[in-house]
């Protein structure tokens, strides 16, 4: 239907169920709390700009949820058909993923 095509930042169950039963592959990639706030704050954006708790907590909003329509990235990252750990470098992260594309 879509070709070879990437599409980042699948957070509800609903999107990741219509891609799924369109034959999409879901691939999700995680890092450790810590690792993802460095990154975060690393941006320099004004919204990026919080306490390690507060980022917590919004990540903690983000996390699971009923509706199929917001977000539940646990839930989304469950039906994933792989899934990376990104808590090292970028080249590691890309070899990672060329690993998954050569499936396919």
């Amino acid at each position: 239907m879509w070709g070879n095509s990437v599409i980042e930042s699948i957070r509800t169950l609903g999107e990741a169920h219509f891609l799924k039963s369109h034959g999409a592959i879901i691939l999700a990639i995680d890092a450790d709390k810590h690792r993802r706030y460095e990154r975060v704050t690393a941006r320099g954006l004004s919204t990026d700009h919080v306490s390690f708790e507060k980022f917590v907590r919004q990540e903690d909003a983000e996390l699971s949820n009923d509706n199929l329509n917001q977000q539940n990235i646990l839930g989304v990252m469950a039906l994933a058909d792989y899934r990376i750990e990104n808590n090292s470098s970028l080249s590691y992260l890309h070899a990672q993923i060329e690993k998954v594309f050569r499936i396919y």
